[in-house]
Protein backbone atom coordinates (compact mmCIF):
# COMPACT_ATOMS: atom_id res chain seq x y z
CA UNK A 1 0.00 0.00 0.00
CA UNK A 2 2.70 2.30 0.99
CA UNK A 3 4.39 1.36 -2.37
CA UNK A 4 1.69 2.15 -4.43
CA UNK A 5 0.82 6.07 -2.54
CA UNK A 6 4.68 6.63 -3.58
CA UNK A 7 4.55 5.67 -7.07
CA UNK A 8 1.35 7.65 -7.04
CA UNK A 9 3.08 10.77 -5.04
CA UNK A 10 5.96 10.64 -7.70
CA UNK A 11 4.22 11.05 -10.51
CA UNK A 12 2.26 13.73 -9.77
CA UNK A 13 5.23 15.37 -8.85
CA UNK A 14 6.79 14.81 -11.98
CA UNK A 15 4.11 15.75 -13.44
CA UNK A 16 3.63 19.30 -11.75
CA UNK A 17 7.32 20.34 -12.47
CA UNK A 18 7.74 21.94 -15.87
CA UNK A 19 10.55 19.81 -17.80
CA UNK A 20 12.61 22.32 -19.53
CA UNK A 21 14.89 19.17 -21.42
CA UNK A 22 16.72 18.38 -18.51
CA UNK A 23 15.11 15.19 -17.70
CA UNK A 24 13.19 12.91 -18.40
CA UNK A 25 9.31 12.56 -16.98
CA UNK A 26 9.53 8.61 -17.19
CA UNK A 27 11.88 8.36 -14.17
CA UNK A 28 15.31 8.33 -13.18
CA UNK A 29 17.69 8.79 -16.07
CA UNK A 30 18.03 12.51 -17.50
CA UNK A 31 17.52 12.90 -21.37
CA UNK A 32 20.49 13.52 -24.04
CA UNK A 33 20.47 17.57 -24.09
CA UNK A 34 20.71 18.71 -27.62
CA UNK A 35 21.50 22.27 -27.08
CA UNK A 36 25.53 21.77 -26.37
CA UNK A 37 25.16 21.91 -22.04
CA UNK A 38 26.47 18.41 -20.95
CA UNK A 39 23.83 16.56 -19.24
CA UNK A 40 23.18 16.07 -15.39
CA UNK A 41 24.19 12.51 -15.52
CA UNK A 42 27.51 13.34 -17.28
CA UNK A 43 28.72 16.02 -14.87
CA UNK A 44 27.88 13.51 -12.44
CA UNK A 45 30.33 10.84 -13.75
CA UNK A 46 33.02 12.69 -15.41
CA UNK A 47 36.08 13.10 -13.71
CA UNK A 48 36.84 16.05 -11.49
CA UNK A 49 37.99 19.30 -12.85
CA UNK A 50 41.85 18.94 -11.57
CA UNK A 51 42.04 15.43 -13.06
CA UNK A 52 41.68 16.91 -16.33
CA UNK A 53 44.18 19.53 -16.18
CA UNK A 54 47.38 17.67 -13.82
CA UNK A 55 49.79 19.31 -16.12
CA UNK A 56 48.50 22.77 -14.62
CA UNK A 57 49.21 21.36 -11.04
CA UNK A 58 52.68 21.42 -9.47
CA UNK A 59 53.82 18.09 -8.25
CA UNK A 60 54.11 17.71 -4.99
CA UNK A 61 56.93 16.19 -3.62
CA UNK A 62 57.49 14.57 0.17
CA UNK A 63 59.86 16.06 2.83
CA UNK A 64 60.95 14.79 6.02
CA UNK A 65 63.15 16.03 8.92
CA UNK A 66 64.49 15.31 12.14
CA UNK A 67 64.41 17.88 15.04
CA UNK A 68 64.57 16.78 18.44
CA UNK A 69 64.86 13.59 17.77
CA UNK A 70 61.28 14.00 16.44
CA UNK A 71 60.78 13.46 12.63
CA UNK A 72 58.52 15.62 10.68
CA UNK A 73 56.78 14.57 7.40
CA UNK A 74 55.01 17.04 5.14
CA UNK A 75 54.76 17.76 0.87
CA UNK A 76 56.60 20.52 -0.97
CA UNK A 77 55.92 21.80 -4.37
CA UNK A 78 57.19 24.49 -6.18
CA UNK A 79 54.92 26.99 -8.64
CA UNK A 80 56.61 29.12 -10.23
CA UNK A 81 59.66 30.88 -8.10
CA UNK A 82 57.43 30.35 -4.76
CA UNK A 83 57.62 26.85 -2.61
CA UNK A 84 55.91 25.66 -0.42
CA UNK A 85 55.36 23.39 2.04
CA UNK A 86 52.04 21.66 3.82
CA UNK A 87 51.53 19.44 6.71
CA UNK A 88 48.45 18.70 8.56
CA UNK A 89 48.21 21.26 10.80
CA UNK A 90 49.64 24.43 8.36
CA UNK A 91 51.89 25.48 5.87
CA UNK A 92 54.79 28.14 4.84
CA UNK A 93 55.54 29.51 1.73
CA UNK A 94 58.90 31.20 0.63
CA UNK A 95 60.99 32.13 -3.04
CA UNK A 96 62.88 29.58 -4.16
CA UNK A 97 66.72 31.45 -4.94
CA UNK A 98 69.86 29.94 -5.55
CA UNK A 99 69.52 26.97 -2.90
CA UNK A 100 67.79 23.63 -4.13
CA UNK A 101 63.76 23.12 -3.63
CA UNK A 102 64.28 20.11 -0.96
CA UNK A 103 67.04 21.96 1.08
CA UNK A 104 64.65 24.77 1.69
CA UNK A 105 61.64 22.69 2.08
CA UNK A 106 63.68 21.03 4.89
CA UNK A 107 64.52 23.76 6.33
CA UNK A 108 60.79 25.44 6.67
CA UNK A 109 59.73 22.43 7.63
CA UNK A 110 62.32 22.68 10.80
CA UNK A 111 61.00 25.80 11.19
CA UNK A 112 57.23 24.89 11.60
CA UNK A 113 58.28 21.64 13.40
CA UNK A 114 59.86 24.63 15.99
CA UNK A 115 57.06 26.63 15.87
CA UNK A 116 54.65 23.64 16.39
CA UNK A 117 53.08 24.22 12.73
CA UNK A 118 54.36 20.74 11.59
Amino acid sequence: MQRDAFQQWETRSANALPNHGNYSTSGTRPEARNDGLASVDSQTSAAPPWALHRDKYPQRHPVACEVDGKVFRGTYWVAGKILTVSTGMGGKSRQVGSMSPETLAKQLLGLMAKDGKA
